[in-house]
This record gives structure tokens, sequence and C-alpha cells, in this order.
């Protein structure tokens, strides 16, 4: 029962902090992650076996209390955990900075990558940037990697930011385009 105790009071914690910071929506998750820890417990005291992707999500939970997390990051976690987000909108990374949070989920929780076809449905932007994934992910390291292991780096990520602006203008200007087909 101790990854259950554990991951549970790690939210309570985690929601108690938080609440002195007045991050509303931070409360919200770990609250909703609560319960979904809370229904795991009460199933494995009943003798049902936890769900096969309890220690993932536990994973997840780790990382949203003590990771380096953004609106984007956070975004895929929770697409990753099966739990509704409360941001609709503009979840996708917009800046080198956005997407390395991105990847240093990816690199505490690797099992993400090989699921990142998961979050087409959030936008078309997510759709766009995990189809060009790779090259996106390719770029920034070859402009920004010391970004993943160094707090302050001053390195600049241009090309990187570049990349990302002309792939979200191309998607926006395909959804444009069937947009005006829909209409005629």
């Amino acid at each position: 029962m101790s990854f259950f105790t554990d991951a549970w009071v790690m939210c309570v914690g985690a929601r108690s902090q938080a609440r002195h910071g007045d991050m509303s929506g931070v409360i919200d998750t770990l609250e909703a992650l609560e319960r979904c820890l809370r229904e795991w417990k009460a199933a494995a005291e009943q003798g049902e076996s936890a769900p096969t992707d309890a220690q993932h999500k536990t994973e997840i939970l780790q990382w949203l209390a003590t990771g380096e997390t953004g609106i984007s990051s956070e975004a895929i976690a929770f697409q990753m955990a099966g739990i509704e987000n409360r941001r609709k909108w503009h979840t996708h990374p917009i800046d080198p900075s956005d997407f390395k949070r991105c990847l240093k989920l990816i690199n505490r929780i690797p099992e993400i990558r090989s699921r990142l076809d998961e979050m087409h449905p959030l936008s078309i932007e997510w759709n766009a940037l995990v189809e060009n994934w790779k090259e996106v992910e390719d770029c920034f390291m070859e402009e920004a990697a010391e970004w993943l292991t160094v707090e302050d780096s001053q390195k600049r990520a241009n090309k990187t930011f570049d990349l990302m602006n002309k792939i979200y203008a191309a998607c926006e200007n395909d959804f444009a385009d069937r947009a005006k087909k829909d209409t005629l």
C-alpha cells in the first residue's frame, strides 16, 4: 500500500503548499489527482488490482509536484494521465522555453515520447507540432541542448523559435483555407 499512501501524501502536501501561494489552478489539478489516487487505493483495499498505468500516473504526479512545469508540459502530462485539462486554448508550446519543459517531462518519463500522437486532438497547433516533433527537437538540441541541464543559460534558440512559428503559421493557414472551402 505504500505506493498509494506515498502518492496521496505527496498530493496533499503539494496542494497545501500551493494554497499558501494562491495558485488555484495547481490546487484544482492536485485535487483531481488526489481523487484518482483515492480511487486506486479503495480498489486495492477491496482486492482489485490497481490500473496497469498506475506507476505511469504516479510518475506524472511526481513530476507535476517537483518538475519544471508550464502550460504545455502540463497539457502533455494531463493528456497522458487521462485527466481533463481545464485549460482549453493555447496549451501548445509557443517558444523554445515551453518546448524545453516538454522535453524535460519526456526525459523524466520516456514512455510519453511514444504516445505523443495522443496530443493531436487538443488543437491544430499540437497536431502540427507532433507531426514535426523530431525536426523541432533536433533543432532545439543543436541550438540549446544545455537548457535541459543548465539553470540560467544565456544561449538563444532563435532557429527553434522560427521553426515553431513556421509550423504553427502553416497549420493556421491550412485551417483557414479549409474553412474558406467549407463556406463556398
